[in-house]
């Protein structure tokens, strides 16, 4: 990759900023409803709701926008203007609201898109850039580094937290929401989401990460929806919780701290106390590695969980579920 030079930065705003875009949201003949004015006030994270945030171009012959899709969420109309100027009415393809992403169609061929990078690629404290369109200011830049990867943050409305976020100091502001941050290829990298309020925090931004892009859209432009698979558990790594007094023979795993009842995982039989060494075969030394192997199977699709409990070893097959919508709200 390309040093953080001006030459580096240019390259990237001028290789994706024709592809960032103004997605304006009317919202029963207002711009934003009442209560909806204040950014949402919470300890930890705060979607922003907002009637004017941004979008990007992901198919410029089919006229795709990916978009968050709390800024969409029960909008009357949508009118989406490109970096050129041209204003056009847009439809809703299909909403994701776990990973807070929408996917937009205008009638419209031959736009400039942006091309999807990878974040997993990524180290920490590469150069990234955001683009988009805070407080009305139309394809404003900032810089900053990639602070971290995989985060959780947990926002209003939701049972379940936003997972799988990159962070970013590159600063993001109302309006930058559905946005784009690319790295000093102009690749994109991540879609703004959240911020860490700034009565709490500083230069603290989230977004959603490119990855998840690639397993959403196929699903909204098919189904007008994506499903994602969970086991209904709550669990922690082994040496950060008090493990059992019949310890098991890996220092690694996760123990599971609480159950949904009547979940997938409930069913199959797992218990809390529980240590879950490996999932089909693989090895779970980090929480992100169960999250994100389970968060990356179908619902309907059975894994095996090797546990240890009261001194020996179970196999326990869990058929996953898709996450209740109703643990979703945004």
């Amino acid at each position: 990759m390309s040093g953080a030079s001006p030459g580096g930065i240019e390259e990237a705003v001028r290789r994706a900023g024709r592809a960032v875009v103004q997605v304006e949201c009317t919202f029963g003949g207002r711009a934003l409803p009442e209560g909806l004015r204040k950014l949402l006030p919470v300890p930890e994270g705060e979607l922003i709701p907002e009637g004017q945030a941004s979008g990007v171009i992901i198919n410029g012959e089919r006229g795709y926008i990916i978009t968050n899709a709390h800024v969409v969420r029960g909008a009357s109309s949508i009118a989406v203007t490109l970096a050129d100027g041209r204003r056009f009415p847009a439809r809703i393809v299909g909403t994701d609201p776990f990973s807070d992403l929408a996917l937009l169609k205008i009638n419209a061929k031959g736009l400039p898109a942006v091309v999807l990078g990878s974040s997993e690629s990524l180290p920490i404290g590469s150069w990234l850039v955001a683009i988009g369109n805070p407080f009305r200011f139309e394809n404003s830049v900032t810089v900053g580094v990639l602070s971290a990867k995989r985060r959780d943050l947990l926002a209003p409305g939701r049972e379940l937290p936003l997972e799988d976020l990159i962070q970013t100091d590159a600063a993001i502001n109302r309006g930058n929401s559905g946005g784009a941050v690319v790295n000093l290829e102009g690749e994109l990298v991540g879609i703004p989401t959240a911020i860490v309020s700034p009565r709490v925090g500083q230069g603290m931004g989230f977004a959603v990460c490119v990855e998840r892009v690639k397993r959403v859209v196929p699903q909204l432009i098919a189904h007008g929806r994506a499903t994602w698979a969970w086991l209904g558990i709550e669990y922690m790594p082994v040496g950060m919780e008090e493990v059992p007094k019949e310890r098991p023979p890996t220092p690694t795993g996760m123990i599971v701290t609480n159950m949904v009842r009547g979940g997938p995982a409930d069913r199959a039989g797992v218990k809390r106390r529980d240590i879950v060494a490996s999932i089909d075969g693989k090895t779970l030394r980090l929480k992100s590695d169960l999250l994100l192997y389970v968060r990356s199977r179908d619902p309907g699709s059975t894994v095996t969980l090797r546990t240890w409990r009261a001194g020996r070893w179970l196999n326990v097959r869990v058929v996953l579920e898709p996450i209740p919508q109703a643990a979703v709200r945004q």
